[in-house]
């Protein structure tokens, strides 16, 4: 059975007004098979890429084992970036050095 992706062209909606800060929330449906059913009055944001969710998740669960808040790091972070950033320098924790 073949499987079908979905080909959705980022939309504005009522959400992405924080899109370029970094502190929108990215809409679980957009992608889906189904889409959003909200269309442009959701207030999740449209113009995340696909797998948004799962990225900050990842960042978020990792910023915790490293002690670091998105927060602590949104304050030390250039206007207009997000904690997101792998290029940004990681301090070591306490058991680093067992790694």
């Amino acid at each position: 059975m073949p499987t079908t992706t979905v080909e959705a062209s980022p939309t504005f909606s009522e959400g992405a007004i924080l899109h370029g800060s970094g502190q929108c929330r990215p809409c679980a449906w957009f992608y889906k098979p189904g889409g959003c059913g909200n269309g442009a009055a959701c207030r999740h944001c449209h113009l995340c890429p696909e797998g948004e969710i799962k990225a900050r998740r990842k960042a978020k669960v990792r910023n915790m084992w490293l002690g670091t808040s998105i927060d602590n790091l949104q304050s030390v972070l250039p206007q207009g970036q997000s904690g997101n950033d792998c290029s940004m320098p990681v301090e070591a924790g306490p058991g680093a050095a067992n790694l």
